[in-house]
């Protein structure tokens, strides 16, 4: 069953009364060709709130859902093609994937999916998804039938034809396509793969878009080689390949002249060496970008200029210049409003102030980057990023109630990702729900088990005997984990203490300086009676962390057991000269010495 952190339960139904059989085979239908498949087959039968909670992820695996389910829009969605310059994350797909593994596990079906081995990567992530999250569905590589290499060109004419009569959008991510590039128009198909290509795009579908722009390229005529290949460029950027981006733009630049493709491939080329490269070479990219930049002043360009010079701010904030960053971000936003009317690109407006708000927040002022964001939250209140973001600065600002509304604001509004349910639970913990907090963290692993800070904080809050299962867990997929260790080593402390130290030891070994494992060690030796031990790893600790006043306190009281008291003294002394010192404790402690050794100091508490 879906985790209750989606909201209101809905309430498990039989759906289909016999086996599905789906074939996934790309040909179809492009990406999602199985679960869109899948969800045609089982909507006439699923409760409509189940459809209405899950639209988002049903619009976009069955796009002929879309209008009947209301998903709802977004300047990203609705922007023209020529303005559209805001591009989902890769990440996007894995999202959808979880929201539908969510929907599916409150529907009874028995499904086997067929035409695995020539499944599109989106139906390829979902099952992955799907057996990762423990949703039962029979995979068979084969297909029934693979009818897909036969024909002459007057017959993929027709069956094109044929599809297209259906009226299903989905067949032009797949099917039509796939019949028009064998027909006997090139001008048919191009315009097939045009809409497959924008689609694809737009969605985040970028496998399925890549896949398409190299099918297109082995038919494309040699008048379109520009446009074909910035596709299989656009498409390669954006699942994260520079080094295949890199030889194309080259390439493309060493054929042409023209003002306009030299200023957006130098802009991609700098956004490779700012974002994508692993090892960035921000330098670089600022000689890019302001080629770029030059290009466009000199083709008297506003809305390019402004365009340009926001990806200049991104390469002067990765620098670390947040002032010349501000001040870019902000001349293009008075130029736009200048230069163009209020109604044209909307989206690159908004891209802009939440650009402004982002390096406000990191310049520390909160109060306008709060303006910001809740200037683009009014202009484009469904976009969740825009929600998510502004949660997390109202978080940092103490806005509790705030920043609560707007995480569950973002989650009804698309498909769930671990990140938005990590951030409510740390914020219901810090406001006292701690069964909230271990929900949102326990979904959290539901949909990423790798989530490293969600199982340590889940780990935190479970008795021992819950904890322990669950770090050994994570050390199965990360034995190197420092943290993992030393989660694992708080968890046994109290029963095994032994096994404690050993965790405590392994946590030390990869990480000589962990200050938490340092002290949690000297702990267990001094519950041993190995006081000379426990000091040893308290020495170590403030080394460190010099001037830990509750290290201090520690040592301290571990002097103190052992009969060293000027030590415990000096070290109660200490403790209260530094700010978040437990001041009771101390003064505590030292009374406790001064009157063993019959000081009788009078000391002012």
């Amino acid at each position: 069953m879906a985790s209750e952190s989606r909201g209101d339960r809905v309430r498990l139904r039989p759906v289909a009364a016999h086996p599905l059989t789906i074939d996934c085979h790309r040909g179809w239908c492009g990406p999602y060709t199985g679960v869109g498949s899948l969800i045609r087959a089982l909507a006439p039968e699923l409760d409509p709130a189940l459809m209405a909670k899950h639209a988002i992820e049903i619009g976009a695996v069955a796009p002929e859902f879309r209008l009947s389910l209301g998903v709802p829009e977004t300047l990203t969605s609705i922007a023209p093609a020529q303005e559209r310059t805001r591009w989902y994350s890769r990440l996007r797909t894995r999202r959808i994937a979880h929201g539908m593994v969510d929907l599916l596990r409150q529907v009874d079906a028995e499904v086997t999916f067929t035409g695995v081995a020539h499944a599109d990567p989106t139906d390829l992530e979902f099952l992955a998804v799907a057996r990762q999250r423990g949703l039962p569905i029979t995979e068979v590589q084969q297909s029934s039938g693979d009818p897909w290499e036969v024909g002459d060109p007057s017959y993929h004419d027709s069956r094109a034809d044929e599809l297209e009569a259906l009226g299903e959008f989905s067949l032009w991510l797949g099917a039509i396509p796939y019949h028009r590039g064998r027909g006997s128009s090139p001008s048919a198909a191009r315009d097939a793969y045009r809409v497959a290509l924008e689609h694809c795009m737009g969605e985040a579908f970028y496998d399925a878009g890549l896949w398409l722009a190299e099918t297109l390229a082995t038919i494309a005529d040699p008048a379109d080689h520009y446009w074909v290949q910035t596709q299989r460029a656009d498409f390669l950027f954006l699942l994260g390949r520079p080094a295949e981006v890199e030889p194309i733009y080259y390439d493309l630049m060493s054929r042409s002249t023209a003002p306009f493709r030299h200023m957006t491939m130098s802009y991609t080329l700098a956004m490779l060496y700012t974002r994508l490269y692993p090892d960035r070479d921000h330098h670089r990219a600022r000689a890019h970008i302001n080629t770029a930049i030059a290009i466009a002043t000199a083709m008297d360009d506003p809305f390019h200029l402004v365009f340009m010079h926001n990806g200049k701010a991104l390469v002067e904030m990765h620098l670390g210049n947040l002032e010349e960053s501000l001040r870019l971000v902000t001349n293009g936003i008075d130029m736009l409003e200048a230069s163009l009317p209020a109604g044209k690109h909307q989206l690159h407006r908004s891209v802009l102030r939440h650009n402004r708000g982002q390096v406000l927040a990191a310049l520390g002022r909160a109060e306008e980057a709060l303006a910001d964001f809740d200037h683009v939250v009014g202009i484009d209140p469904n976009y969740p990023e825009y929600r998510f973001d502004r949660a997390n600065l109202l978080q940092r600002m103490g806005k509790h109630a705030l920043a609560l509304e707007d995480y569950e604001v973002a989650m009804s509004l698309g498909p769930p990702f671990p990140e938005l349910y990590y951030n409510r639970g740390d914020l219901r913990l810090t406001l006292g729900d701690v069964d909230g907090a271990v929900a949102d963290f326990r979904y959290v692993l539901d949909l990423e088990p790798d989530y490293l800070e969600a199982r340590l904080a889940l780990a935190s809050l479970l008795p021992a005997a819950e904890a322990a299962p669950l770090i050994q867990a994570g050390l199965a997929m990360a034995p190197d984990e420092p943290r993992l260790h030393c989660a694992l080593g708080l968890s046994l402390m109290e029963e095994q203490p032994e096994a404690a130290r050993d965790a405590f030891d392994a946590a030390l070994k990869l990480d000589p300086k962990m200050l938490e494992a340092l002290v949690n060690r000297a702990v267990v030796a001094f519950e041993q009676g190995r006081f000379d031990v426990a000091v040893a790893d308290l020495d170590r600790a403030l080394d460190v962390a010099p001037g830990n006043p509750d290290v201090l306190y520690n040592r301290g009281y571990a002097y103190e057991t052992a009969g060293f008291l000027a030590e415990a003294a000096a070290d109660y002394r200490s403790g209260l000269s530094f700010a978040g010192a437990d001041r009771e404790a101390l003064f505590d402690g030292l009374a406790r010495c001064e009157s063993a050794v019959g000081l009788g100091e009078d000391l002012d508490k």
